[in-house]
């Protein structure tokens, strides 16, 4: 009988460092500078298609301001926001210091643009080295009669959001 749950309880401890192994391997860090509005808006929609898709990962969201490891996850997802143009410069610091990995993807959500388009941009100097997709950071239609315009919004953010899955779905 001794033996018996001897076994079972060696059993269950592996069991459980199994699934915390393998849940670490399947998160992605989310990574932001600040909790602006724009990134509120793209961590919820990204977990939102986690759900939806039935993604094989997580979101787990980690400040530029923190310290931690990018190699205790999958890869390393980086919202981009609050600039009209180039990457904020606590981003781009985080990417300087981190140059040889590779499982980085850069998302710029440019501020005040009004395209509703989808750029995918290969690794350079303007995009830190890493792959990056870029839209426009409206999450609301302007002005009256928007329904339209809210579609539209919506599925740019689902097309980076896909595209970025589909990167990460490489890894």
């Amino acid at each position: 009988m001794k033996r018996i749950i001897t076994i079972l309880v060696i059993l269950t401890g592996l069991l459980v460092l199994a699934g915390a192994a393998s849940s670490s391997r399947n998160e992605v860090a989310l990574l932001y500078h600040g909790i602006s509005g724009v990134n509120k808006e793209a961590m919820n929609h990204l977990r939102q298609e986690v759900k939806k898709q039935g993604a094989n990962f997580d979101f787990k969201p980690v400040s530029v301001t923190s310290s931690f490891n990018p190699e205790d996850f999958k890869a390393v997802v980086i919202l981009n926001t609050g600039q009209a143009d180039g990457i904020d410069p606590a981003i781009s610091d985080f990417l300087s210091a981190h140059s040889g990995l590779s499982r980085m993807i850069l998302v710029n959500l440019i501020k005040g643009s009004q395209e509703y388009k989808v750029d995918v941009l290969a690794p350079s100097d303007a995009t830190g080295g890493v792959d990056a997709v870029s839209a426009s950071s409206l999450w609301k239609a302007p002005g009256l009669g928007g329904f339209k315009k809210k579609a539209e919004i919506r599925a740019m953010h689902d097309e980076w959001t896909g595209i970025v899955f589909d990167m990460l779905e490489k890894e």
